[in-house]
């Protein structure tokens, strides 16, 4: 194979690896066809330009995540008696590793397909809040996705994997590199690395890719098809715990006190306390009915344009009476959602829920 012949200058390890990275693209890149398949009705009749473009942006994504599975044995290739070219027996540590790491990230793109249709948001770290209480998180994924036809395919699909791997890399194993000089040799071996750096980096830029280059359009589908779930998952995790700079908030205060409508503005302690005067207690008590729906997304629904007439009694109730379409609340999880409900105010808690708080 003419591909083959071109890898014949390198170390058999990077060959393996090459081989590696070049079947975890192929899969990464059939998963994100299938993601877009599978929900392409969300893209609101996207330019095909934003929709190419997502598509390259997931590809370097891909390739990201790609180099990043083969980092560990490309470190541990140092050591004589783990280089699988040396060692026979690094061989199955190699591909134990590689059988792992593959079950991971296809069962995460599965959670992936799951969380984005329950959603409508690539996975991301708020999967953690859902996990909260896992007895009840696992029944509702029990009853809710088909979980053993999903864990058997899984199975299926990194068993493939392994056999491709066993075919088209493992061979190079047993290959020696073409005779070249030594200086030759680290000159190619330094280009290698050179290049799997700036795969990792991700652009020509001061600063790498990241996961807001896939916002540069306002259809959050579009955005949804650059992401990767799997670096956008690592992402979200790391900013889980960062605070708020007070350096950016007291550069912007008046301009934030302004918007929010803060009457009494206090730069000195960052005061945005606000206080609403309540109307007068009406004359008689009201006739007042409120419904709160369990995961009834507003995608859902006939009257914020779902076609399929999936909700008829909540579209009639919209139409003869009151839509409120600026109801929003600041995360996904229903915990939030039902204290912002009852207070009117935002649930800021990062890490648990003040609901979930207020019932420890």
């Amino acid at each position: 194979m003419a591909f083959a012949r071109f890898l014949r200058p390198l170390p058999p390890t990077i060959r393996f690896l090459f081989w590696a990275v070049g079947l975890n693209i192929v899969a990464f890149t059939a998963f994100r066809i299938v993601f877009w398949l599978a929900f392409r009705s969300s893209a609101a009749e996207a330019p095909t330009g934003d929709l190419l473009r997502a598509f390259y942006l997931g590809l370097k994504f891909d390739l990201r995540l790609a180099l990043l599975i083969c980092l560990p044995p490309l470190a541990l290739a140092a050591f004589p008696f783990l280089n699988p070219a040396r060692r026979p027996r690094a061989q199955t540590l190699w591909l134990g590793y590689f059988a792992v790491a593959q079950a991971v990230v296809v069962f995460l793109y599965f959670v992936d397909l799951g969380h984005y249709s329950y959603v409508r948001a690539r996975l991301n770290a708020t999967l953690l809040e859902h996990l909260q209480p896992v007895s009840i998180a696992m029944q509702m994924a029990w009853e809710t996705y088909p979980v053993l036809w999903g864990l058997a395919v899984v199975g299926v699909l990194v068993a493939l994997y392994l056999v491709l791997l066993r075919r088209l890399a493992v061979p190079e194993l047993r290959l020696s590199g073409s005779a070249l000089g030594r200086w030759t040799r680290r000159g190619i071996l330094l280009a290698v690395l050179a290049l799997y750096g700036l795969g990792i980096f991700g652009k020509w830029s001061w600063y790498p890719l990241r996961w807001s280059d896939a916002y540069f359009t306002q259809n959050d589908f579009v955005a949804a098809v650059a992401l990767n779930p799997i670096l956008y998952l690592a992402d979200t995790y790391d900013n889980r715990t960062k605070d708020f700079d007070k350096r950016l908030v007291r550069q912007h205060y008046d301009e934030v006190a302004k918007l929010l409508g803060v009457q009494a503005p206090d730069p000195a302690r960052l005061s945005f306390e606000r206080y609403v005067a309540p109307n007068p207690r009406p004359g008689a008590p009201l006739n007042l009915v409120v419904i709160h729906l369990e995961s009834f997304a507003g995608f859902k629904a006939g009257a914020f344009g779902n076609p399929l007439n999936a909700t008829p009694s909540f579209d009639a109730l919209a139409k003869d009476g009151i839509l409120f379409t600026n109801f929003f609340v600041p995360a996904v999880p229903t915990a939030r959602s039902v204290f912002t409900m009852l207070t009117g105010i935002p649930d800021n808690n990062r890490v648990p829920a003040a609901v979930s708080r207020g019932n420890r």
